[in-house]
């Protein structure tokens, strides 16, 4: 199946101001280096790493928010463009949207929300006047919202309504690819529940493609068909969601797992958790970014950028020593 997202060794460099200089000057942030996956259509790609490994950074790199440094991004094929006074941009992005993770920032608190989801609709000419109209009763009763919901604005909602307001106009101009950005984090238990269950129906009568990026791991096994694993940067494992979760193979994948929440109190942990923060992306480690927190760390890891080593179908780890664990 031809891929709809292809992201090949895409690097993204900040220049951010340095600490370390008297007399300022810059150094150079390596906020994604490397990273290479695709996502087929119908698919959700789950991207998990801890905070700070640049996940949120690719969706916004997939998006053309952000140009990449280096590298390749592709949607259906076309070269992404990350000029916004490109008429293509505007083009590709009707096709893409996003999810934020805090509702109520991504919404202007001075505009009722029916007028917002209007917006979107007005900037993009679609449909007449009347049309429009009709069209945000249908969107709000598509994502579990009654019309007159729409003279409210944002503080007279809950964050459960919000979210589904943002999701609501992100398919306003019936997208085919959405980054869910920690779409739920900002959710109560029960409430991230129905929003995901909501993302999941709406992506069957759809046929919408998904990045769904999150910490929370038990949410993103039950939501992806792939996983992508994030370490400073660096994609350290990726594959079928099954194979990741069962069987991870890439000792910081262990680790994530390890510290999961498990619903059976005092159960042993067989993998110790993380000890110690991420180094500074300022200044990452030579070879393998992981090596300062492995406990499988020999001197070689340290020599070369591990590559990435199929351990099985749809499987991949870049770890030297993948083979023994």
């Amino acid at each position: 199946m031809t891929a709809l997202v292809e992201f090949t060794k895409v690097q993204r460099t900040f220049q951010v101001r340095n600490p370390a200089a008297i007399l300022g000057g810059k150094r150079a942030l390596h906020a994604v280096q490397d990273v290479s996956f695709d996502i087929a259509p119908g698919q959700t790609l789950g991207l998990v790493g801890e905070s700070g490994c640049g996940k949120s950074t690719v969706g916004k790199l997939l998006l053309g928010l952000l140009p990449p440094s280096a590298g390749d991004i592709r949607f259906d094929g076309a070269a992404l463009s990350a000029d916004t006074k490109d008429p293509k941009w505007r083009a590709q992005r009707r096709d893409m949207q996003m999810i934020f993770q805090n509702p109520f920032g991504a919404l202007n608190p001075r505009l009722p929300i029916g007028r917002q989801m209007r917006e979107v609709l007005d900037t993009h000419e679609i449909g007449t006047t009347e049309e429009r109209d009709d069209r945000v009763i249908d969107l709000m009763r598509s994502v579990g919202l009654e019309p007159h919901i729409q003279d409210r604005y944002p503080h007279q909602m809950s964050g459960g309504q919000l979210q589904r307001v943002v999701i609501a106009r992100a398919l306003a101009v019936s997208p085919r690819f959405l980054v869910c950005d920690e779409a739920v984090a900002a959710l109560d238990v029960s409430i991230q529940a129905q929003v995901v269950n909501l993302l999941q129906d709406i992506q069957e009568e759809r046929d919408l493609t998904y990045l769904f990026i999150s910490h929370d791991l038990e949410i993103v096994r039950h939501i992806s068909d792939r996983i992508v694993v994030m370490y400073l940067g660096r994609v350290v494992e990726t594959g079928d969601a099954e194979a990741v979760f069962n069987a991870p193979r890439h000792p910081y994948t262990r680790a994530l797992m390890a510290a999961a929440p498990h619903p059976e109190p005092g159960r042993r942990k067989d993998e110790p958790l993380l000890e110690g923060d991420p180094p500074s992306p300022l200044d990452p480690p030579s070879g393998c970014v992981f090596r300062t927190r492995c406990r499988y760390a020999q001197p070689a890891c340290g020599e070369a950028v591990p590559e990435p080593v199929s351990v099985g179908p749809d499987h991949a780890v870049a770890c030297l020593r993948s083979h023994e664990i």
